[in-house]
């Protein structure tokens, strides 16, 4: 449970006031507009796992208040009336915690998340006045399940029979509950795949009953089978997957793990740094994977050090495939744990596809990457972004899924890397670490790949000025791959920004003729009082 705790006090006729919000547990405090602040609290009204406390401080003496009335940003208002007769409603309450206070006003949330708060204060003479401010929750912890298949429109899989999801049509699928995930689950990591869609289209995965975001997750062809990955938030134990097509689709996910705001694995975000390339002999022996073979990767005291010998319990790495002779899938597993009945990315022959995984780790240090599905072999890359332990500092906040870029709106015209401040996201505090994006790249030219790097000395967001280096970026990793011309594909990145908070979208097209960029934000991970550790 989270919760609100709001102080109102005195305030003079049409005059302006602040509200300071306060947390009833601690979480990293960041400024908002409006005279609004942020600051760490304890929860003196015992409202269960998180709270907030917004106090209007007294300005002057010359007018009493008479109501407020607040928005909590959830869809649930609240009116606490001086003037009306008793009872008052049970959330408008005296004071415990200020003498100086007439009333606190207390609301508990029932999900984490980032929540506008709204209030407006009337006096004795009619005057009124308002603020609002920013409340991001504490975070959620993760678990690394899996990974297993709980959807599979083909077999009936997770639905009521088996059949295609129908133009237009939305699966409800059963998060909390299934399998052994528990019923606090917050959010769940998952693996969608799109198979023999009868037209091109797109997947938005969103909360159980809330309305479809305006962004999208996954996009295929006619005929295509293509896979993304997810972040989403559950709500009411359940999430829906939404096929916008004009077409039918099959679809499949697999769960990778789950938050809760229980004990649990924080993140740890890392710089990319590839691990893995059968291409050159980089992790492991040099070599394409043979169909049906299996390749044992070491996670543990990887990455020169940077991952930890011991205590990694999942790992966050944008796999890869190139030079495919056939088609297949690659899955990856905690070693010793693998199977072909769960997929990550799926490729036809002369692919280059790329797709964001957590993958459990082996109680060795070590995952397995399966090539499966087909007859011909295939290069693996692996390019590590973080990892979850139990000394992980970072955890996981939602927010509104939001568009922050979209090169189309202003003719694609941006060279050769595309810049986003952190401060264009919404409701995200200074302490953040990672943002969960999903990027697509669309209207494609020719071949190319994509990367995300952290980009420091640059302001704003759009088209990098024409006095920034993106040549000087020179990642050695990447994040999204396409072959060939007419091209639209996505892919899920855990985006590093650099201290400053900018990130720069690196594009490397082999004719330099870049695609359209499209970048929709989902959340962030941040050092938002996690839940204490295993």
């Amino acid at each position: 449970m989270l919760g609100v705790m709001v102080r109102k006090r005195r305030f003079a006729a049409g005059a302006a006031f602040a509200i300071s919000v306060v947390s009833l547990t601690p979480f990293t405090a960041h400024a908002a507009a409006l005279e609004v602040t942020l600051s760490t609290g304890t929860d003196p009204g015992g409202l269960g796992l998180l709270g907030l406390r917004a106090v209007a401080p007294v300005v002057s003496q010359d007018s009493t208040v008479s109501e407020y009335s607040y928005d909590f940003g959830d869809g649930t208002t609240l009116t606490c009336d001086e003037t009306a007769q008793p009872p008052l409603p049970a959330q408008c309450q005296p004071s415990m915690t200020d003498t100086t206070a007439l009333l606190d006003a207390s609301h508990v949330y029932a999900h984490p998340g980032v929540y506008l708060v709204k209030i407006t204060v009337k006096d004795a003479d009619g005057e009124s006045a308002g603020a609002s401010a920013t409340f991001t929750t504490a975070g959620s912890a993760y678990t690394p399940y899996g990974p297993t298949r709980l959807l599979d429109t083909r077999k009936g899989t997770g639905v009521a029979k088996a059949a295609p999801v129908a133009a237009g049509g939305v699966v409800r699928l059963k998060i909390a509950g299934n399998g052994s995930i528990p019923g606090n689950v917050t959010a769940v990591v998952l693996n969608v795949t799109a198979v023999s869609p009868t037209r091109n289209g797109l997947v938005s995965v969103y909360p159980d009953g809330k309305a479809r975001p305006g962004v999208s997750n996954l996009n295929y062809n006619a005929g295509q089978t293509i896979a993304n990955s997810v972040i989403v938030p559950v709500v009411d134990g359940s999430v829906d997957l939404a096929n916008t097509s004009g077409g039918s689709v099959e679809l499949v996910a697999d769960v990778m793990g789950y938050f809760s705001q229980t004990a649990a694995s924080g993140y740890t975000p890392l710089t990319p740094a590839r691990v893995l390339d059968t291409r050159y002999g980089t992790g492991v022996a040099r070599g394409a994977l043979p169909a049906g073979k299996t390749l044992s990767l070491t996670v543990a005291g990887a990455d020169k050090g940077r991952l930890p010998a011991t205590g990694v319990k999942a790992v966050v790495l944008n796999l890869t495939v190139a030079d495919a002779t056939g088609n297949g899938f690659l899955a990856a597993y905690p070693d010793g744990k693998g199977g072909t009945d769960t997929s990550n990315v799926n490729f036809r022959a002369g692919d280059v596809r790329a797709a964001n995984v957590v993958v459990p780790v082996g109680a060795d240090g070590k995952i397995d990457i399966v090539n499966g599905g087909g007859t011909g072999s295939a290069q693996v890359i692996a390019d590590v972004e973080g990892y979850y332990s139990a000394s992980g500092a970072n955890s996981y906040v939602p927010f509104a899924p939001t568009r922050v870029i979209d090169t189309r709106a202003n003719g694609g015209d941006y060279g050769q890397c595309v810049l986003l401040d952190q401060a264009q996201l919404p409701g995200v505090p200074e302490n953040v670490t990672a943002v969960i994006a999903n990027m697509t790249v669309t209207e494609t030219q020719s071949s190319g790949w994509l990367a995300e790097v952290p980009a420091t000395e640059t302001t704003g967001t759009g088209p990098a000025p024409a006095n920034f280096g993106c040549t000087e970026l020179d990642p050695t990793t990447s994040d999204l791959n396409w072959a060939g011309a007419g091209v639209t594909v996505a892919n899920l990145d855990v985006a590093q920004p650099a201290t400053d908070g900018q990130m720069a979208f690196y594009i490397n097209d082999s004719h330099g003729n870049p695609p359209e960029l499209i970048v929709d934000v989902f959340g962030y991970f941040g050092q938002n009082d996690i839940p204490d550790r295993i």
